[in-house]
């Protein structure tokens, strides 16, 4: 058995032999044929051509039909571990055998030299400059970070619980760990049910039968050993979608649940305080370190009040008015009328620049921010377009620093239009968006006391001793006294300069997100939390038709969709016919709960498996990474659909087909519609932006294709 990865920008390919000692075939890049890299401390090569069959499925791979290459991956005697923010390739029967994959190819660790492939180019390099060529090369060998926007590993409710790399304890196992309690949750893959647990503040573990029965039982060695591994944060967010042998996670209303293939009875809910497992016969709720069992009877108000409380405390969640209002976070309208998307703070994807980095850009001002992933609390900026740069030390000290030229680069990417807005969720690295009185505060974990406030007119900078402002691309600093009437001025101007005042002068703001809300969301599309339905899937909802679409992670262009409620549903293949398929229960229910409102709207850099969304002439479009003809442009009626012998659109909840050459006409009609509405009385609304805790993705461009039958 073998297993294939692909490194789709440079076309380099990594072939692990899963019953390998340590040695693995390898292809620089196109028009290398191969190499063979033999296993033992110091590496040598020789060249050896990779298989026809490993090509065959290669071919596969450039086609879109893989998977992203994650933590926990087992290939025989190789599996794939986080260590540190890198993915890396070890060996169970060589541990001197390391792969760190980057984000231009790969890096084969020895002593004393490692050989090191890039943008398609290999070159052995002795190790102790690999660290020097790294920081110095053009194009950086930047580790493939794991990000909570992977398609797996990114999306549902974050309730503080992470998730080890598959290990080796006799079996397969996997841990979960609570950061804020440190309880641990141990699943052993081929449990019927039974999982083992520990205490936060120590003590004997214990075990907890398939029927919800509990008793005492060690934690093996190995698994204390990941524990400590996880107290350090070297984990990944747990997320719905994750499969551990006969255990999944999947999504239960605000809750992650843990189940098991074998017991249907078995239920493990992760709470924001700790997990409650249901049983046939019983429960057992482990509550901020505190655990006590409950008749199967008594469960049902606790599930709804750890549901509450995950809702309340998740950073997608914000004031109440937003509350009220489906759950949906608000970005406000920042700036004059009229002037909201040069107004608009926009954030890049992650880059290397010394360092993993984001960058923030304030299109009105000029004003630019670098955050930088690990830096406890510091960042780079510039005041305006002129500035040459300048640091912000984690003590609130300013010093001029100019901007390397890799994040000049950025920042003109920026300056283009190619970022997209912050929002309430955002995160890059250490720094987390919140709303904070209708602003977004970034604040770093390393350094509770640093905030980032970003205005309408540029950002206030908290903590250290001293903070300061930039606003129309002014810097100034003033004493953490003023901080308070600095930040109200701000939130005044947003709420002064909004569209919201078109509503009487007399209106309170938070009754003003409520009123602009509530139409503007209508014309708006609502993604779902992946789900299975027969494959990895995320649903879209557009409340105003009814309309409903169900896009497949890995499914090479096709999707099902309604037209409206009544609709029974249909599939439109990748050829663009459409015949009529009925959607199974699980999205039905997937569906209930986006007509209640639980869904987060869609929104440029959204993805799902092969989808990823874009704006195209003000319209957010779908388009399909196996099938580059087929697009789904989201209008505010319905969804038109290009790609295929024929296209359609749904428009109110009706289907209607054309032909391709009729596209170009559909769309220019919805783009003139816009993605707004009016209200009732015609009165023109203001469009509110709506986004879910959302990370843009990390570099994935390693891709794998899972047995290709040979030795």
């Amino acid at each position: 058995a073998t297993t294939a990865l692909l490194h789709r920008e440079s076309n380099t390919i990594l072939e692990l032999v899963h019953n390998s000692n340590g040695w693995f075939r390898f292809a620089s890049g196109t028009g290398d044929p191969g190499s063979i890299c033999w296993s033992g401390a110091d590496p040598s090569l020789s060249q050896q051509n990779i298989p026809p069959e490993t090509m065959s499925a290669i071919a596969l791979l450039r086609g879109g039909r893989g998977t992203t290459v994650q933590p926990g991956i087992n290939m025989g005697d190789w599996r794939t571990i986080l260590e540190g923010s890198s993915i890396v390739i070890r060996h169970s029967r060589d541990s001197s055998r390391k792969i760190v994959l980057t984000s231009s190819g790969f890096i084969s660790f020895g002593e004393p030299r490692s050989y090191v492939v890039n943008d398609g180019i290999g070159k052995m390099t002795m190790t102790r400059d690999v660290n020097e060529i790294c920081a110095l090369s053009e194009h950086v060998h930047q580790p493939l970070h794991i990000s909570s926007t992977s398609p797996k590993l990114n999306n549902g409710p974050r309730l503080g619980w992470i998730l080890s790399a598959t290990y080796d304890a006799g079996s397969a196992h996997s841990a979960l760990f609570h950061c804020e309690s440190g309880a641990l949750v141990e699943l052993v893959h081929e449990s019927n049910g039974w999982f083992r647990f520990t205490y936060p503040q120590g003590g004997p573990a214990s075990i907890c039968w398939g029927g919800g029965d509990m008793g005492q039982q060690s934690i093996p060695s190995e698994t204390m050993l990941v524990l400590s591994l996880l107290r350090e944060g070297r984990g990944t967010p747990v997320q719905p979608g994750l499969i551990m042998g006969n255990w999944r996670t999947i999504l239960d209303g605000a809750l992650i649940s843990v189940q098991n293939t074998m017991d249907s009875s078995r239920k493990i809910l992760l709470t924001s305080s700790g997990f409650i497992s249901v049983g046939e016969s019983s429960s057992y709720v482990l509550n901020d370190g505190i655990g006590r069992r409950f008749e199967k009877d008594e469960i049902a108000d606790l599930i709804s009040s750890a549901s509450q409380v995950a809702i309340v405390h998740s950073p997608a969640t914000l004031e109440p008015a937003c509350a009220r209002s489906s759950m949906l976070p608000v970005v406000p309208t920042v700036g004059p009328r009229g002037a909201s998307l040069n107004s608009a703070w926009t954030f890049s994807e992650p880059f290397e620049a010394g360092g993993a980095a984001t960058a923030l850009f304030h299109a009105a001002s000029g004003s630019f921010l670098e955050l930088f992933h690990r830096c406890g609390g510091w960042y780079r900026f510039k005041a305006n377009a002129g500035d040459e740069g300048s640091i912000c030390w984690s003590n609130g000290s300013i010093g001029q620093q100019d901007l390397p030229s890799r994040t000049l680069q950025v920042l003109s990417s920026l300056r283009e239009g190619a970022g997209a807005a912050v929002h309430a969720g955002f995160r890059a690295g250490e720094w987390t968006a919140s709303m904070e009185g209708g602003l977004v505060a970034l604040t770093n974990a390393a350094d509770k006391t640093r905030k980032l406030i970003l205005t309408s007119t540029g950002f206030i900078s908290v903590g250290g001793n001293s903070s300061h402002l930039v606003e129309n691309g002014a810097l100034r600093q003033f004493g953490n006294d003023r901080v308070g009437a600095e930040v109200q001025s701000a939130q005044q101007a947003v709420i002064s300069h909004s569209p919201a005042t078109l509503e009487p002068a007399n209106t309170s703001s938070t009754a003003l997100a409520v009123s602009l809300q509530e139409p503007s969301l209508k014309a708006t599309w609502t993604f779902s939390e992946p789900f299975e339905a027969g494959g990895a899937a995320t649903a879209l909802f557009h409340a105003a038709s009814g309309s409903f679409l169900e896009l497949f992670h890995r499914c090479g262009g096709w999707y099902r969709f309604k037209a409206n409620a009544g609709d029974e549903g249909s599939i439109c293949w990748s050829n663009g016919s459409i015949g009529q398929q009925d959607l199974p229960s699980r999205t039905l229910q997937v569906l209930s709960s986006l007509r209640e409102g639980a869904g987060a709207a869609v929104h440029a850099g959204f993805r799902a498996g092969e989808w990823t969304a874009s704006m195209e002439g003000g319209l957010v479009a779908l388009t399909n990474a196996a099938d580059k003809t087929r697009k789904l442009i989201l209008t505010s009626t319905g969804f038109i659909s290009v790609g295929g012998n024929s296209s359609h659109l749904v428009e109110n909840g009706a289907l209607r087909q054309f032909g391709n050459d009729r596209v170009g006409a559909e769309v220019q009609s919805a783009q003139q519609l816009g993605p707004d509405v009016s209200n009732a009385s015609g009165t023109a609304t203001a469009a509110v932006t709506s986004v879910t805790a959302y990370d843009r993705p990390a570099v994935e461009e390693h891709v794998v294709v899972p047995h290709a039958n040979h030795s």
